[in-house]
């Protein structure tokens, strides 16, 4: 059977790399047409491996989907602790889609609420993504309603690893202001004692800002040149990449900002998640001389601020 195959081939492509993409929908294509559930499932949960680590929301968002349908109509088909952990890299990047409305993304994180207290897990994850959502939504209150739910709860094995907690933590501290903070949380990483597949990558870009904004030029330097090399050409890793840019030109070094970002033109405009691509526009948007790239930053800026229910990226556009 050929989709079996696949499924094979595709472990020996590896995550990491895009080629496994049509493999896997081959793989799940034919385990379905077989109704080899077990297959169509495993070549499923690693579409959403890998589809997160290399930054495909849809992708990942399409399989997941169909695994919490199986979920629900048998629960003994689908490991429930590998689903809840899924539910968390869904629960975060659903808001990236500016076609899913804010009632859909509340609902999507309320069923994950649900299958947590329902397994008896902490609900900490639960916080923690509605935090983020909130801070991609530009809301600062729920942003800071939600962080304060995450610290008070108690963790367990469901918790990200430290080097992704302390990350978001200064992440959140970046996204309020509170400069110390976000370079207190960070430290560890920073001094190397924490890391992990995309930390320091994301970290980078959150310190060159965080440093500038307290006058260590020199360190912030030192991000900038540790953190550009670790996210170029990486669709996952855009987000750290738009902060660099916002860097370089916040160091008038216009030239270079631009050089970076035509290299990445094509991701900003075909991002999955088109929140990504945003960032990436928003950050070259000051300097860019293209009056269609600067038309469509502020039209997604702008669907995005519908669907929120603020002005957050309008108002930043404005600001730039």
């Amino acid at each position: 059977m050929d989709y079996l195959n696949d499924l094979e081939l595709a472990y020996e492509i590896g995550i990491e790399h895009k080629d496994i993409f049509p493999v896997l929908e081959r793989a799940i294509a034919g385990a379905d047409v077989s109704n080899d559930i077990e297959t169509g499932l495993e070549a499923r949960d690693l579409m959403i491996e890998a589809a997160c680590f290399q930054g495909y929301p849809r992708k990942q968002l399409q399989a997941f989907s169909w695994v919490i349908k199986k979920y629900e109509e048998d629960e003994g088909y689908v490991d429930e602790y590998n689903l809840l952990w899924q539910y968390k890299w869904i629960g975060e990047s659903i808001a990236s889609f500016e076609e899913v409305s804010k009632e859909q993304i509340q609902a999507l994180q309320e069923d994950m609420k649900a299958k947590y207290l329902a397994s008896s897990y902490s609900l900490a994850p639960y916080y923690k993504v509605k935090t983020l959502t909130a801070m991609h939504m530009g809301d600062r209150e729920e942003a800071l309603h939600h962080f304060k739910e995450w610290q008070a709860t108690p963790t367990d094995f469901m918790n990200d690893c430290p080097a992704c907690e302390a990350h978001e933590m200064a992440h959140y501290y970046w996204f309020v202001g509170d400069y110390e903070k976000a370079l207190k949380a960070a430290k560890p990483i920073l001094n190397g004692r924490m890391s992990c597949a995309e930390v320091p990558h994301l970290t980078y870009g959150l310190m060159a800002l965080t440093y500038l904004e307290l006058g260590e030029k020199e360190k912030a330097e030192e991000c900038l040149d540790k953190g550009l090399p670790l996210v170029q050409q990486n669709m996952d890793l855009l987000d750290a990449l738009a902060q660099l840019i916002e860097y370089l030109i916040r160091t008038d070094r216009h030239e270079q900002a631009l050089e970076v970002f035509e290299n990445h033109r094509e991701m900003a405009l075909n991002t999955e998640g088109s929140l990504v691509g945003l960032y990436l526009l928003s950050a070259i948007y000051p300097i860019t001389t293209d009056t269609a790239l600067k038309e469509k930053t502020r039209e997604l800026a702008a669907k995005f601020d519908r669907r929120n229910g603020n002005d957050y990226y309008t108002a930043k556009l404005a600001n730039a």
